[in-house]
């Protein structure tokens, strides 16, 4: 079934909660806020971003984005994606979201980049396992 709703979406926010007094890998929790034009309250909001710390096989430390996902036995590491995008550049303008404002909110910023190894170049997170 099909409806057409006519609903344009003009902006995206991303919001960060830090994830105090934890003893994992998990920083902060993230939700994205969609807004429509000229409207100050978003029409959707997406709960369940996770922003955690993870060691590469190198023994480096990144941040990454871990996007909304449910338990599935089906899957190796146990969780679905619920929250999919297909547009890459979407993805990584959304991934990038999180980063700023993970590290307006924590200070974070300095001590680890944001899904890149300590020489710059960009990690690609669809080969991460989770």
């Amino acid at each position: 079934m099909e409806m057409d709703l006519g609903v344009v979406i003009e902006k995206l926010v991303s919001k960060v909660r830090l994830a105090v007094g934890r003893t994992d890998n998990i920083k902060a929790f993230g939700e994205l806020w969609l807004f429509e034009p000229a409207e100050t309250e978003p029409i959707f909001k997406v709960k369940g971003f996770v922003i955690k710390l993870i060691e590469l096989k190198s023994g480096e430390e990144v941040l990454t984005v871990d996007f909304p996902a449910y338990v599935s036995k089906k899957s190796k590491t146990g969780f679905r994606k619920s929250f999919i995008t297909e547009n890459k550049s979407l993805l990584d303008d959304i991934r990038q979201m999180f980063s700023q404002e993970y590290a307006k909110e924590s200070g974070d910023s300095a001590n680890h980049e944001f899904a890149k190894r300590s020489d710059g170049e960009k990690i690609n997170l669809d080969e991460l396992p989770f």
